[in-house]
């Protein structure tokens, strides 16, 4: 949802609407054609794609946002500020680090730009308010497609996350290819200094 603050955005922080083909699509001339109605309250982003039969992968996934007018706020809002870091995209951070908005913006930018998948790992002050799973790598791993963040805005590419409402040490991030490893990173520390390449 666009706003996080439904009744049930805390439990789990996206609506499931899981459905069978046959119960919303049809075939026309060879294709496959399915119309699925959206939520009646404002949608940020949606994530669909296929489940696999029991122990095949995943048949596809696709991730895009609607909310394309916010991340044009974005855009207008921080060519008037100075970014936290500057990669291959320009970085901002807007409130505290407990709870902060992460901004991703490159300008221009072209669909090849956003390809690779970004990785996010946000290193807490202290390891034992992470997840029993993630504790032993030290970091919070928000790994994400573009698509479920950001868009393609006015020839920018824009995207925006919540940080976890923690205290942070320090957040790294970048992109990266499975193939060709690590495209680009920048280290953000706690006393708001940047590293990276």
């Amino acid at each position: 949802p666009a706003d996080a603050n439904l009744a049930w955005g805390a439990r789990l922080g996206f609506d499931r609407r899981d459905f069978f083909f046959l119960g919303h699509g049809v075939m026309v001339d060879g294709g496959c054609m399915m119309r699925v109605p959206l939520p009646k309250w404002a949608v940020a982003n949606v994530v669909t794609g296929q489940s696999p039969p029991a122990g095949a992968e995943a048949s596809w996934r696709a991730a895009f946002r609607l909310d394309v007018d916010r991340l044009r706020g974005v855009l207008q809002a921080v060519r008037a500020e100075v970014p936290m870091a500057r990669s291959a995209f320009d970085l901002y951070l807007s409130g505290a680090r407990r709870g902060g908005v992460l901004r991703y913006v490159r300008e221009p930018c072209a669909p090849e730009d956003v390809l690779r998948r970004f990785f996010l790992h946000v290193v807490p002050d202290a390891v034992s308010v992470l997840p029993t799973a993630r504790r032993p790598s030290g970091f919070d791993n928000l790994d994400f497609e573009f698509g479920e963040h950001g868009a393609l805005v006015d020839g920018a590419c824009v995207a925006m996350l919540t940080l976890p409402d923690y205290d942070i040490a320090r957040v790294r991030t970048g992109q990266f290819d499975a193939n060709a490893g690590v495209a680009w990173q920048v280290e953000l520390a706690s006393d708001a200094t940047a590293t990276g390449r």
